[in-house]
């Protein structure tokens, strides 16, 4: 990965989050959608072979981006419709820096995404999320005060206003 053999001459510091954000060393997001696909180990083993050392490539190479990517500045996100321990295994969502999950139908996709501790509260789940009031709204593992979880509301954006901001060329940092 160049951005690690890299960050402290570009940046004077082994950890670029020091300085933060910058036209010389933009915030990388790398998304892995459907990221079943690339993670589960049980589906993998039903079809051969090379499909499972496909899959444990996937997860390898997953946690290499997870574990060394954020002093870098490479924010990895984990995307699954329905996530469970097979989709997204736990030593993979353990080492994620950012959680989210919006409306879930059962607790165990909280768990999946989230980690054990949502169980504790109920109030706060992603389970309780299933109403029209809370469209665009996620749990996120983010402490806020005493709690380990917060809800985050996330405008819309259409098709119009993504295109237009990824053909601005102008970095969006949130």
């Amino acid at each position: 990965m160049t951005r690690l053999r890299t960050v402290n001459a570009v940046t004077g510091h082994r950890n670029a989050w020091v300085v933060g954000p910058s036209e010389a060393w933009p915030l990388c997001w790398v998304l892995l959608d459907e990221a079943h696909v690339f993670f589960d180990l049980d589906s993998a083993k039903a079809i051969g072979k090379e499909a499972e050392q496909q899959v444990r490539s996937c997860r390898m190479l997953a946690g290499e981006l997870l574990r060394k990517g954020r002093k870098v500045m490479c924010h990895t996100s984990l995307v699954a419709q329905k996530p469970t321990s097979s989709s997204i295994p736990p030593d993979l969502r353990d080492l994620a820096g950012l959680r989210l999950s919006f409306a879930t139908s059962t607790t165990e996709m909280a768990v999946a995404s989230l980690g054990d501790d949502i169980r504790e509260y109920k109030s706060l789940s992603p389970v309780a999320l299933q109403s029209d009031d809370y469209i665009g709204v996620a749990v996120a593992r983010m402490v806020t005060g005493s709690d380990l979880f917060t809800r985050l509301r996330i405008p819309f954006v259409d098709e119009g206003q993504a295109d237009a901001a990824a053909r601005s060329q102008i970095p969006v940092l949130v």
